[in-house]
C-alpha cells in the first residue's frame, strides 16, 4: 500500500488504516487512544488507537493544515477559518474566520493557540499575534509574546510542560 496510517512499536511499523478508503492522507492527530485522519475523500475518525475507522459524513470540506483533538472537541482549521465540533465530529460550527492563521496548537489542560499575522508589505503589519483560549475556543485572550515577537509561525508543547513558540527565524520558550 502506498498510502496509511502506521503505528510503531516494538521496532516494527503496522499499517492501522483499515477503513479507510485508500487515497492520499493529508493530515493526522492523535489524542490518547482518538486518531483524526483527513484524506482526500474525507475526515476519518478512531477512538480505539485506529481498530476500527469512521467517516465523519459531515465535516466541512477544506483543505485544513492543522487539526486538534480534545474529546469530545475536535477542531480543524486552515489559513484563515477554525471549525469546531463539540460531539467528536457529528455537527460543526465556525469559531473564528477572516484573520490570516500562521499556527493552530493544542498545548495544555485544554488550551489552544492561535498565531495570526498580516502583513501588506512596506509597513507594520496589519495584525499579529498569539492568542490562546482556555474554552475550547469560545474567547480568545492575547499572549504578551505576540506583542513582543509578532510573526509567531510555530507553537509546540513538549511533555514537560513547556511550550515554544517560533517566530521568523527565531525560538522563543516560555
Amino acid at each position: 500500500d502506498k498510502y496509511g496510517v502506521v503505528k510503531y512499536q516494538n521496532s516494527t511499523f503496522t499499517n492501522i488504516s483499515t477503513g479507510i478508503t485508500r487515497n492520499f492522507i493529508i493530515n493526522t492527530v492523535v489524542t490518547g487512544d482518538t486518531i483524526l485522519c483527513f484524506t482526500e475523500t474525507g475526515l476519518y475518525i478512531s477512538i480505539d488507537k485506529g481498530e476500527k475507522w469512521n467517516l465523519i459524513p459531515d465535516a466541512p470540506t477544506i483543505s485544513f493544515y492543522w487539526s486538534i483533538i480534545d474529546p469530545p472537541y475536535v477542531f480543524i482549521a486552515n489559513s484563515n477559518t477554525i471549525y469546531r465540533s463539540s460531539n467528536m465530529g457529528e455537527t460543526w460550527s465556525i469559531i473564528m474566520s477572516g484573520k490570516r492563521i500562521t499556527e493552530f496548537s493544542a498545548g495544555f489542560n485544554h488550551r489552544i493557540f492561535l498565531a495570526i499575522f498580516w502583513d501588506n508589505g512596506g509597513g507594520p503589519p496589519m495584525y499579529s499575534g498569539l492568542q490562546y483560549s482556555d474554552d475550547f475556543g469560545s474567547t480568545w485572550n492575547n499572549s504578551t509574546i505576540g506583542t513582543i515577537f509578532p510573526n509567531i509561525m510555530s507553537v509546540k508543547k513538549t511533555v514537560d510542560g513547556k511550550i515554544y513558540a517560533a517566530f521568523g527565524t527565531y525560538l522563543y520558550p516560555n
